[in-house]
């Protein structure tokens, strides 16, 4: 099946109006394209799964590029490839309130359209849109709002917290900040109303499109279990991690070692495996449904970002001991100015624009748990060290060389889930997260950086000036006040 429907696109330049969008006034005066219109669009069990299917969408659009601008750029392990001042300003750490990915934009317009679902699918009249389904279709608005929460309240900590659509342009829509912990009480909030009826699955075995790139029970404790690490509640966390099962439809569990390259290959490339068995959540996207990644501005040839000389040396050890993860990440181990190949190696260069974006997969879930084991008030070294163990197992062409770790040194032990995280998911937005959350930021990153980040307020991003100048009631973060930036 086609994940996304072509009607989507006209739907939502109609439906998504937002604090971040043209003005209302603008948008409203165009004439629609077709007799949908945001007042009468929610007619049907049909157009309201349109507009759930719209909201990924948007997703697509907001964390395209930004997936690796926000969550990999500054973790420590990227330099700049070209010459684009914007990825020096990330490798070097210079953001400035001028900077594309400094806007929230599409992440709102992602709000909005969650939003416009939340409010409107209980209103449907379909005598055969049955109570199930709406309350289903209803936990993954839920869902997708509580997941755009987390990514802002993660890279710009305080901001507009938007519950309801914009109908109207007498509308006030210069809303002021909340903060980081209000952002956080509302995501939780989202993840319980998610929590009433989500599938575990969305139509039929083998429709992994489906089944992977839209939100499930798996996808919802994933990002439960995300947040609950974030805040450092760890065995919270892995209540939802040990949820996370295999359904009768959907297969959750490690790829094999001469498969796990292909997991990041575009669909449309006939060596490529995307939607593998480790997927519990990745974007969709497909060029003929208007939808690119840009995998080709990020990573391949003259492109923003390769690695730098700490990351090159970890990987050349690697290559070393045996570990197949490497020649499918980077190009040539032994040149220091190589490409990052993980969505281009065997793929034709018309492919690169429909790698999908993994937000949550199998090892993911294995590695925080590991984590947590090892965070949680009862120690855990050695579950933590069995978990790499056996993810090591399977991403060695051979018997992978011992940790050599003292399972009672849970310094150790983290580096170590550390380093493996920072193996595994080079260029999938993960590593400064990572840093972050661990508080390894100081240790990991600051002796790479000229421009150190000695004030956590330097943890988030700036509120891009566009933003600050169509709302007067925003703040710019604390951190850029100070640097003029």
């Amino acid at each position: 099946m086609r994940f996304l429907k072509t009607k989507i696109y006209t739907v939502l330049v109609l439906l998504v109006i937002t604090l971040t969008s043209e003005s209302c006034t603008d948008l409203l005066d165009k004439n629609p394209d077709s007799n949908y219109t945001f007042q009468n669009f929610w007619n049907s069990g049909i157009e309201a799964e349109s507009g759930i299917l719209g909201i990924y969408t948007q997703m697509q659009s907001a964390l395209s590029r930004n997936y690796a601008y926000w969550g990999e750029a500054r973790g420590g392990l990227l330099m700049r490839d070209n010459s684009s001042a914007h990825a020096e300003r990330l490798t070097t750490n210079v953001l400035n309130s001028g900077m594309s990915s400094a806007s929230w934009r599409y992440l709102y317009s992602w709000i909005s359209a969650a939003n416009y679902a939340i409010e409107n699918i209980p209103k449907v009249e379909d005598s055969g849109f049955s109570p199930n389904k709406r309350l289903e279709l209803m936990c993954e608005a839920y869902w997708a709002r509580a997941l755009a929460y987390f990514y802002i309240a993660r890279v710009w900590g305080d901001a507009p917290l938007v519950l309801k659509p914009v109908t109207s342009t007498d509308e006030d829509l210069s809303v002021s900040k909340a903060s980081q912990a209000e952002i956080f009480e509302q995501i939780f909030k989202d993840l319980e109303r998610a929590s009433q009826r989500m599938p575990p699955f969305h139509g039929v075995a083998g429709d992994e499109r489906a089944n992977r790139g839209r939100a499930t029970v798996a996808a919802l404790n994933a990002l439960y279990a995300d947040v609950y690490m974030w805040l450092h509640r760890y065995d919270d966390a892995l209540v939802y991690l040990n949820k996370i099962t295999s359904t009768s439809r959907i297969t959750y569990g490690y790829v094999d070692a001469v498969n796990w390259g292909k997991m990041f290959k575009s669909e449309t490339n006939q060596a490529g495996v995307a939607n593998s068995n480790e997927a519990i959540f990745e974007l969709q996207y497909d060029r003929t449904e208007s939808t690119t990644s840009d995998m080709q501005v990020l990573w391949v040839g003259f492109c923003d970002f390769r690695l730098n000389s700490t990351s090159m040396d970890l990987f050349e050890t690697r290559f070393i001991q045996g570990d197949i993860r490497v020649a499918e990440t980077i190009k040539d181990v032994t040149d220091p100015e190589t490409e990052v190949w993980k969505y281009s190696k065997g793929n034709p260069s018309s492919a690169y624009y429909d790698n999908n974006i993994i937000i949550y997969r199998w090892s993911d879930i294995q590695l925080m748990k590991a984590e947590a084991l090892k965070r949680k008030q009862s120690r855990d070294g050695a579950g933590a060290t069995a978990i790499l163990a056996e993810l090591r197992a399977k991403r060695f062409t051979g018997t992978p060389p011992s940790l050599g770790v003292d399972v009672s040194d849970m310094d150790a032990v983290e580096l170590a889930i550390l380093e493996e995280r920072a193996i595994e998911f080079m260029a999938e937005g993960k590593r400064w997260f990572d840093v972050v959350r661990t508080g390894r930021v100081d240790q990991l990153v600051n002796p790479l950086l000229i421009n150190k980040i000695t004030d956590p307020n330097n943890y988030f991003w700036p509120i891009s000036w566009v933003e600050m100048q169509r709302n007067p009631n925003l703040t710019q973060n604390p951190y850029y006040q100070s640097t003029g930036e």
